[in-house]
This record gives C-alpha cells, structure tokens and sequence, in this order.
C-alpha cells in the first residue's frame, strides 16, 4: 500500500440525518448516516451509497447512534392583512373583495455554537389559524382569508381578525370595510328622442344616447358617511334591450318603449318616446394631453359629457384651441353633436361623423391619407414635412346620414380644433451616405466611368444624405423630398446631381473639387437653411517607361496621364 500525505485530501463523503419523529432529549438510535462516496487516492470508489455503523464504547457497531434532540420552539407571531381597507363594491358589480391575513412566525433553534438562533418564515397557510369575534355581518372568515361580498350587509371602522400559531396570539389585525348604504342611479335625460335624419350603421333609426352616472354613499359602524361617483366600477344593466341598450355608462335608444337601467336593485327608468330632435351643431376637438378636462365655455352642458362617455380614452383632455408645434403631433378626434333639446349626442365614425381637411390644408391634415378611422374614433396628424401652418378651420367635422351614400344628407357640422403651428428649420445637413466607402465628408472623391481608378474600388459615384433639423423634433430625412433642391455651385463641369442626391462624375479630362449645395427654396419651414458638401473627382496618374533598343544606342521616353 502506498502512502498518501497531505492536506486536504477527500477520501469520504457521508451525509447525516436525524429522525422526523425524534423527540426533544437524548434520542439512542435516532441518528443514521450514509456513505455517499469512499475513494482511494486514483478515485477508485469501494463504497458508494451505502449504509454506515456507528461503534459504541465497548466497540459493538449499531445501525443507528444517540444524538440530543433540541426542540425549535416559536418564539414570535406577525400578523397582517392583505388589504387593510375594503370597499364593498358587490351590490354595484357582483365582485367579492377578499384579504388574506399573512404571518411570519420565528423559532428559536440550538446552533453549533451552544447558543440559541432565530429564524423567521412564513407560518400562512395551515399552519396558522384565524378567528374573529365580530366579522358576522360585515364579512365572512374562511380559514385566514376575509371576505366582503354578498353576505355583507354593513361596514365596520375595525374588524378584528386574530391569527394562532402553535401557542402564540398575535396582536389583533383590523380591516376597515365600508358598505354602500345608499345606491342612487341617474340618467342625464329618462326621455330618448329619435334623431331625424340620423341613423344606425345598421341603417336604423338612430335615437338619442345618455351617460348614466351611479353614486354611492358609504358608511359603516363608526365610520362618517362617504358619498362617491362609482360609475366606472358599475354594472349597469337594461330590463330590456330591444328598447334601450347599454354600453359602459351610455344608454341608447333602440326602440319605442321603456326600459329600467339598474345597478344591482337601485334603478332608473327611461323611455324612448315618438318625438324627434334636430342636429344643431357638432362640436369637436383633438385629445391632447394627459390630463382629463372640458372647457366650460366651449361646452356649456359638460355634466352631460362625462369622461366614461367616450371610447377613445378615460383620461384626456379636450380643448377648443390644440396648437401642433411638430410634424407627426395630433391625436383621437372627440365629437359630440348638440341637439335642439339642448343636450349632446357622441359622435362615432359608426353613427356618420366624418373629419376632413380643409382646403387650402390638404398638405397638412390630409383626410384621405392621414386620417384613420375604425369603429371607436377618428385620429388626425400633421403631415411628414408639412408645409404652412394651418389655422382652426384646418379640419372640419360633419354629421351626415350614415346611409345615404355620396350624396349623404349632411345634418350638422363644425370645425376641430387644431391649429397647426410648425417652427422654422434651425440648420441642415449634407453628408455622404455610409453604404459607400467614400463616406469621410469634405475627403470624398470620386472618379469617370472608365478610369483606372475603378480598377483599385473608386466609385463613379455617392449617394448624398440631407436631412433637415427642427426644433423639438431633431432630423428630418429630407434626401428624396421633392422640395429639396441639390446645385453644384462650384466645379459644375466635374459632376452632376441627381433629384435624389445621387452625385456622378461627368466625362471629360477635367480633375478638381466640386461643391453641391442643398436648399428648399419653396418649403417655407426652410427657405432660410442650407448646406453643402465638396466632393473630389480624381483619376489615377500611370507613368509608362517607353524603353526602344536600336543597338548601339538605347532610348527611353515617359508617358504620363
């Protein structure tokens, strides 16, 4: 046998284990072992997964040896909810709200170092249990999770929730929960009329429309009463939807007849009645903005037009004067048509709202191109590289019968609100393109057709790169608008320059620098910038020596280009 000498020198791996059911003390044959692994010095394993003996004092191996059990005892109980505060919201929508009562418990364990540790984990779950003495009423408990839905039928400024593990108590955990005493549903008008001339996008007769709001007063055993608009968490639901439909917070005419609008048992009736209004005018605007607003003076009525009644978006704003200050700036167009009973109808592409651009704006807001309608709005932009601006009759809105084809009855109309206000050019660029190798600026050279320079990768020609920068909205490619004009303002006999930048050397003997300038003489943005490039056509010089032999004398001659 040889001899190993060294430190560190793995020979055994052993793991270790002590039973599940020890108890607390000195347990004799609670502690087994197995070898995982015994190698020798050229990682030859005798033993692998085997089982090992434990040898008492008189030598006498046994399968299991004695070892102290420490018992972990929890020392410490947290306990909190989920959702400290609850609205219930079940009579509005139907939903539960629930918390779930968390705990960390930590136990005090024996440590190598004789001493005691402590460690913290998460006792939720079956291992901690939950209990309340005045939940009845307010909510239900169901293992540690509360819940506040169709069996609550009041609120509480605190109910008490207790969490238990093993022998400990935690400190109680409140929840304040808050009921809809009062429900109370209103419809802006009860009374639908139909719209004459105005029809569906199925080709119907197309009645008035009316936002719906739900308010709700919450209060709770010692709790002050909290009146709320909760019509965005609402459901609002038609006794009959052949007479008047829902959507969101908007009731519909559909047909002659009455219908109540509820939210759970509070509801409020409407009748769609024989009558007819008339358009008036349209009203519309661009959402701008990130904040949500009317203006008072532009729409008198606004209580009529809550936020929740337009499908662009819940939160916007909606002003009579938007200034667009850069090309691609706009946005969803919101219209509303008032009626001759005073009130608002919303205006969707599905119903005949249609936004044009008016002349002589057609190069700014183009109807055609740049406005995308679907089913939901209208959406209008600025032009890529628009022109002059454009005032508040830039765009107009119409109302026409959604039916009536080319020749579409228009029934109202009014002007959008955008006023166009583009910033003058601050500079423009001229450079080489870099899918060229002769992309070093005022360095560029190029060479004619046929020159020996095309043999060693010359080109004959570059492709120029124009972009024009304007305040809060950079560079502008500009290399292929028809408004840029490209001059070669000196070296004219060196190359020429296409509409689209393309720069080529012209034929001839000619060498020497060239300069091309850029302007845009007929955009009135950048009538005022401009730029220019030189650029170097050049040819490769050969030096021949001509050498005749005419014995006995020799004759040498240099040709050169």
């Amino acid at each position: 046998a040889s001899t190993i000498i060294g430190d560190n020198i793995l020979l055994l791996t052993a793991q270790f284990a002590v039973s599940a059911s020890a108890s607390a003390g000195v347990q004799a044959s609670a502690f087994t072992a197995t070898v995982v692994s015994f190698t020798d010095v050229s990682n030859t394993n005798f033993l692998q997964a085997q089982p090992a003996s434990f040898g008492d004092a008189q030598g006498v191996l046994q399968s299991a040896g004695a070892v102290t059990v420490w018992a972990a005892s929890p020392v410490g109980l947290l306990a909190y909810a989920s959702v400290a505060e609850i609205f219930n919201v079940w009579p509005l929508s139907g939903a539960s709200t629930a918390s779930a009562i968390r705990t960390r418990v930590t136990v005090r364990s024996r440590c190598t170092t004789g001493g005691g540790c402590l460690t913290t984990s998460d006792g939720t779950g079956n291992v901690a249990t939950c209990s309340s003495p005045n939940v009845a009423g307010v909510g239900s408990l169901s293992g540690c999770t509360f819940t506040v839905g169709a069996a609550t039928t009041g609120g509480s400024s605190a109910v008490s929730v207790s969490a238990v593990y093993s022998a400990l108590s935690a400190a109680l955990v409140t929840i304040r929960v808050w009921h809809p005493a009062v429900i109370t549903v209103a419809a802006a008008s009860n009374v639908l009329s139909r719209i004459e001339g105005a029809r569906t996008s199925s080709c119907g007769q197309l009645y008035q429309s009316t936002p719906v709001a739900v308010s709700a007063t919450y209060n709770g055993s010692g709790l002050s009463p909290l009146t709320l608009d909760v019509t965005c968490i609402s459901t609002l639901v038609s006794s009959n939807a052949t007479v008047v439909s829902i959507s969101g917070a908007m009731a519909t005419g559909v047909s002659l007849g009455t219908a109540q609008v509820s939210v759970g048992t509070v509801s409020t009736s409407i009748t769609v009645a024989p009558s007819s209004v008339t358009a008036v005018c349209v009203w519309a605007a661009l959402v701008h903005g990130p904040t949500a607003s009317f203006s008072p003076a532009t729409v008198p009525t606004q209580s009529l037009l809550p936020a929740a009644s337009v499908s662009v978006s819940s939160s916007y704003s909606a002003n009579a004067d938007v200034a667009l200050t850069s090309e691609g700036a706009g946005g969803a167009v919101v219209a509303f048509g008032r009626l001759s009973d005073g009130t608002y109808q919303e205006l969707l592409p599905s119903i005949g709202l249609q936004i044009v651009a008016s002349d002589p704006f057609a190069s700014i807001l183009n109807a055609s191109s740049r406005l995308a309608a679907n089913s939901d709005y209208f959406s209008a932009f600025v032009m890529a590289n628009a022109g002059n601006d454009a005032s508040l009759c830039a765009l107009q809105a119409r109302w026409v019968d959604v039916c009536g084809g080319p020749s579409a009855a228009t029934l109202a109309t009014g002007p959008v609100g955008a006023n166009v206000s583009l910033p003058s050019a601050t500079a423009a660029s001229v450079t080489i393109s870099s899918s060229t190798p002769c992309n070093t600026g005022a360095n560029c050279s190029i060479t004619r057709s046929g020159d020996p320079a095309t043999q060693v990768g010359r080109k004959t020609s570059v492709q120029l790169v124009v972009t024009v920068t304007f305040p809060g909205q950079g560079a502008v490619p500009f290399t292929n608008d028809p408004r840029t004009v490209y001059t070669v303002t000196s070296g004219s006999d060196l190359l020429s320059v296409s509409a689209t930048g393309l720069a080529t050397a012209l034929s001839g003997t000619a060498f020497g620098a060239a300069v091309v300038t850029v302007t845009f003489p007929s955009y009135s943005r950048a009538a005022l910038v401009s730029a220019s490039i030189t650029i170097r056509v050049d040819g490769v010089t050969v030096s021949i020596v001509c050498t005749h032999a005419h014995p006995p004398h020799t004759h040498s001659r240099i040709c050169s280009r």
